[in-house]
C-alpha cells in the first residue's frame, strides 16, 4: 500500500515524485480510481516508474472511470481516460510516439517505456480495467 495520505498503508509517498523503489522490484502493480488524480503532465513519468520498477513479466492493474461517464467529472479527477489513453502506451496509437524507434529493452527514442495490453475492458459503470505488462 502507498499513498499520499497517511492511512496506516505501508509507504506514505507523491508518485508524482516518482517511485520509492528499486528497478524491477515488484511482479504486480494495482492502482484503482488513482490514476484520475494525477495531473496530466504526469501520467508518463508515473507510467514510466511503474514500468522502471516492474520485473519483466510483471503486470500493472489499473482501473479509472471512463471519459464518457459522469463520474469521470467530479472536481479531484485532473485526467480523463479513454482506451486510446492506455493504446497510446503501446507505441502503436499514436504515430509520434511510434514504437519504431525503440533504443532499447523496451524503451522508446522519446523516453517513453512500452507496455503490451493484455486485458482491456470497460463495464458498465462505466469503468476501464486495464492489464499491462513492461515491454522489456
Amino acid at each position: 500500500g502507498m499513498d499520499i495520505m497517511d492511512f496506516g498503508q505501508e509507504i506514505v509517498w507523491n508518485v508524482e515524485d516518482g517511485l520509492p523503489l528499486p528497478d524491477n522490484s515488484c511482479i504486480e502493480l494495482y492502482g484503482s480510481h488513482f490514476f484520475e488524480h494525477l495531473h496530466p503532465d504526469k501520467i508518463i513519468k508515473v507510467f514510466n516508474e511503474c514500468w522502471r520498477v516492474l520485473q519483466k513479466g510483471g503486470t500493472l492493474r489499473i482501473v479509472v472511470p471512463h471519459k464518457k461517464g459522469d463520474r469521470a467529472y467530479i472536481p479531484s479527477h485532473l485526467t480523463f481516460y479513454t482506451e486510446n489513453t492506455f493504446n497510446f502506451f503501446t507505441g502503436n496509437e499514436n504515430k509520434d510516439y511510434a514504437a519504431k524507434n525503440v533504443l532499447h529493452h523496451g524503451v522508446a527514442e522519446n523516453g517513453i517505456g512500452l507496455w503490451d495490453i493484455k486485458e482491456l475492458v470497460i463495464n458498465d459503470k462505466p469503468d476501464i480495467h486495464c492489464l499491462m505488462t513492461p515491454r522489456k
